[in-house]
């Protein structure tokens, strides 16, 4: 099981303010893995750094 949660996606992260992001605490490779499986679509993929800015991924 994958614990998650769906948030309002940092104003920074979305260019409109009007996108969800899921949060995870780990397993994104294995997240990733299980959203792509069940068809729904991904947008962009970012990690928290320890300085609280956001870096995208590619996975």
């Amino acid at each position: 099981m994958i614990r998650s949660t769906v948030i309002k996606a940092p104003r920074e992260l979305s260019a409109n303010g009007c996108a969800y992001a899921l949060r995870l605490p780990s397993k994104l490779e294995e997240a990733v893995s299980l959203l792509r499986r069940t068809g729904l679509q991904i947008g962009r993929l970012f990690v928290l750094e320890s300085d609280g800015g956001y870096e995208e991924v590619f996975i």
